[in-house]
């Protein structure tokens, strides 16, 4: 007779009540293939570099799973909401862990931190334009920001806050 201890399903059983986790750390893992490489769509089809490659790769080394956005930067955060409707809402006002898109220019990022009326995040494609890999690997960055100003310089911002 084979006997078992507890519950085989427990981290899964705990993991509900937890909510969004981190994974990846604090900047990009640009060794993490599937993340800047064979899984990210934008890199299909060339386009290392674009904010949409960076927030994509950013989004599956934090998360671990597809963002389900293939489209322009503006249509992230409704791509992302569309995709996983259990794990993320929309909002005016950021969380940590959020996708951001600019409603009034094509931008997506990814919220890193909010404190009080700060935000910081990380984007890329400093440079404007598509890059090979190595070059795109050095056109991001981290930034903080007030949110009124942010929400000025891309004329309004939408979110996709972890629930």
């Amino acid at each position: 007779m084979e006997y078992s201890y507890g519950d085989p399903s427990y981290v899964d059983h705990v993991m509900r009540y937890v909510g969004i986790t981190f994974r990846g750390g604090t900047n990009p893992n640009f060794n993490n293939m599937e993340a800047w490489i064979t899984k990210n769509p934008y890199a299909k089809t060339g386009l290392y570099g674009q904010c949409t490659w960076f927030a994509w790769g950013r989004f599956y080394e934090l998360y671990g799973y597809d963002p389900g956005f293939t489209g322009n930067g503006w249509d992230c955060v409704d791509e992302l909401l569309k995709a996983h409707p259990n794990k993320f809402e929309r909002s005016s006002t950021p969380k940590v862990g959020a996708v951001f898109s600019g409603i009034g220019k094509n931008h997506v990022g990814i919220v890193l931190k909010v404190d009080g009326n700060n935000i910081t995040i990380q984007d890329g494609n400093y440079d404007g334009i598509t890059n090979t890999f190595e070059d795109a690997k050095k056109d991001w960055q981290t930034n903080t920001y007030t949110l009124d100003y942010y929400r000025s310089r891309m004329g309004g911002i939408v979110f996709a806050n972890p629930k």
